[in-house]
C-alpha cells in the first residue's frame, strides 16, 4: 500500500538530510536501507516513508514502494543493515583478541576495544547510528511482530557478547552478556541525548575495564550461589 505524498514540511526536513553515498556495487535495496537508517536518526519513526525515502535518495515516485511494499519491511531492512555494521565494528576491533589469546583474554585489553567502538561511535558521522538503534528498540517496543524481528536479527550480536565473555572467564557468559549490554546501551543513551556533564562520570579505557569486571563478578557470584550443595547433586543424579 503506499504512503501519502511527503509534505511541505517533510520535503524541508529531507532536504537537510544526507543522502546516501552511492558507491559501486551498491545496490537499491541497500541504498534504501541506509536511508532509512537516516531518516530514524532525523525524524523517528514518523519520518519514515516510502515518499521521503523517495525524496531523500531523489528517486522516481513510487520506486521504494516497488523493493518494499509494506512500511515494516522498511524497519526490517535497516535493522539488518544496522546490525550488519555493528556487527562489522565488532569483528574489526574486538574478533582480533579471540585469535591474539589461545585462552583467557585480558579484560584490560577489551575495555580498551570497547573504549575505541565508543569514540567512533560518538563521532558525528556515526552519531546517527546510535539514534536509530534506539528508534528500533522504540518500534520493537510498540510493534510485537517487529519486536520478535529484532530480537532475531540482533541475536547475532547477543552471541558475539557470549562468546566475548567466556573468552574472559566468566562463569555465566550469556547473561554476563546481557548485563553489558544494558549498560552500554544505557550510557550511549545518556551521552547521547541528555548530554550530562558535571559529576556524571566520563567514558574512558578504565571505566570501561571496571565494568567488565564488575559484570563478570556479579553473574559469577549469581553462578555461585545457584551450584547444588554435593548432597543435593547425589539426590538429584538418584532420581
Amino acid at each position: 500500500m503506499r504512503t501519502a505524498d511527503p509534505s511541505a514540511q517533510d520535503r524541508r526536513v529531507i532536504g537537510h538530510a544526507r543522502p546516501p553515498a552511492r558507491g559501486p556495487g551498491v545496490s537499491r535495496r541497500d541504498l534504501i536501507a541506509d536511508a532509512v537508517i537516516e531518516l530514524l536518526a532525523r525524524e523517528g519513526g514518523r519520518g519514515l516513508t516510502h515518499g521521503n525515502i523517495d525524496l531523500l535518495l531523489k528517486l522516481p515516485k513510487g520506486s521504494t514502494s516497488f523493493y518494499f511494499r509494506r512500511r515494516t519491511q522498511l524497519f526490517e531492512a535497516g535493522l539488518r543493515k544496522l546490525v550488519a555494521a555493528d556487527l562489522e565494528d565488532l569483528n574489526r576491533v574486538v574478533q582480533p583478541l579471540f585469535e591474539r589469546y589461545r585462552g583467557t583474554i585480558p579484560v584490560r585489553e577489551v575495555a580498551q576495544c570497547h573504549y575505541l567502538l565508543w569514540q567512533q561511535g560518538s563521532k558525528p558521522r556515526m552519531r546517527k547510528r546510535t539514534l536509530a538503534r534506539f528508534e528500533f528498540f522504540l518500534h520493537a517496543a510498540r510493534d510485537p511482530q517487529f519486536g520478535r524481528f529484532h530480537t532475531q536479527v540482533r541475536k547475532a550480536i547477543f552471541e558475539f557478547g557470549t562468546r566475548m565473555f567466556a573468552r574472559l572467564g566468566a562463569k555465566k557468559p550469556r547473561l554476563a552478556a546481557l548485563e553489558f549490554g544494558y549498560l552500554v546501551r544505557g550510557d550511549s543513551m545518556a551521552h547521547l541525548f541528555l548530554r550530562p556533564s558535571g559529576g556524571w562520570h566520563r567514558i574512558t579505557p578504565a571505566y570501561y575495564e571496571q565494568c567488565l569486571r564488575e559484570v563478570i563478578d556479579k553473574t559469577n557470584q549469581l553462578h555461585a550461589k545457584r551450584q547444588p550443595s554435593p548432597a543435593a547433586s547425589e539426590a538429584e543424579g538418584g532420581r
